[in-house]
């Protein structure tokens, strides 16, 4: 293989490498927001979803989260690019899209 092809299949490679890079996948990132409805023990993270959902703030879903497992809360889901809620909080909460 003579220089300029060997030149041409490396600049190839880069190219392809580059663009792998640039177009991994981003980590969602997502906030959550104490929910305004549930009320009790959160058990049932489907639950705490579907009443985050009836919010009307735009909530993705929900969470049921506690201190060492005691005393779960249901956290509303919203993802952090949209506007927050006046009046509320925002606390990240980094989630793998994988």
């Amino acid at each position: 293989m003579d220089p300029s092809r060997m030149n041409l299949s490396a600049a190839v490679v880069v190219a392809l490498l580059v663009m792998t890079a640039e177009m991994a996948p981003a980590q969602a990132v997502t906030c959550k927001h104490l929910s305004g409805k549930f009320r009790g023990w959160c058990l049932l993270s489907d639950h705490c979803a579907e009443v985050c959902k009836t919010e009307g703030k735009g909530y993705t879903g929900g969470l049921c989260l506690g201190a060492l497992g005691i005393i779960l809360r249901c956290y509303c889901l919203i993802p952090c690019t949209a506007a927050v809620p006046a009046g509320d909080k925002a606390v990240e909460l980094r989630v793998s899209n994988e």
